[in-house]
């Protein structure tokens, strides 16, 4: 969504910006062309699947294709397409799920933590949550949610130990990490 949204509005910014460098006045820039043309510029937008719509359909990966053409009309009133003149811009879509390099589980003793270090990468996107299960060997279960170190590049949680008499073993149950587009590992 935040894709589609960005998109949109980056095509919106290129529309504006040509109309209005097509609509300056001849005495603003220097004269390009000897003649009286003038210029219309067509947007066209089409859906990457072919269908002409673009919607939420179960998590299809599908999106706007935006073709901007500029055609040159003469004084006699005929147009034709300018060279090199169609753009069209396709975004990129991110389906590759983030990367768990490091995962590290240990016990800090002067804070009776439980300490849990990972180094997590995403290449064409950011990580958006990472959520860390441990369990211990009496059953019980606890969820993290791990909150990323900018000075050391990882992601960290801990968990402080309320009954250290008892010395139960930790161990990393389960990790999921979920990118900014959806994917998840």
């Amino acid at each position: 969504m935040k894709i589609n949204i960005n998109f949109k509005l980056y095509t919106l910014l290129l529309t504006i910006f040509l109309i209005f460098n097509l609509s300056c006045e001849d005495a603003d820039y220097p004269t390009i062309f000897e003649d009286n043309s003038t210029y219309t510029l067509l947007l066209d937008a089409t859906v990457s699947n072919g269908s002409n719509i673009d919607y939420n359909d179960e998590g299809a990966s599908e999106y706007t294709i935006i073709t901007a053409t500029l055609y040159q009309i003469s004084s006699d009133g005929s147009s034709s397409l300018k060279s090199n003149a169609q753009i069209t811009i396709e975004p990129k879509i991110d389906k590759t799920p983030p990367v768990i390099n490091l995962i590290n589980l240990s016990y800090d003793n002067s804070s009776s933590k439980l300490l849990i270090k990972a180094e997590i990468v995403d290449q064409d996107s950011e990580v958006n949550d990472a959520t860390v299960f441990i369990k211990n060997t009496l059953g019980k279960r606890v969820i993290l949610n791990m909150q990323y170190n900018k000075i050391n590049n990882i992601y960290e949680a801990n968990y402080i130990l309320t009954n250290t008499i008892n010395k139960e073993k930790w161990e990393l149950e389960q990790f999921i990490v979920i990118d900014t587009a959806g994917n998840f590992g």
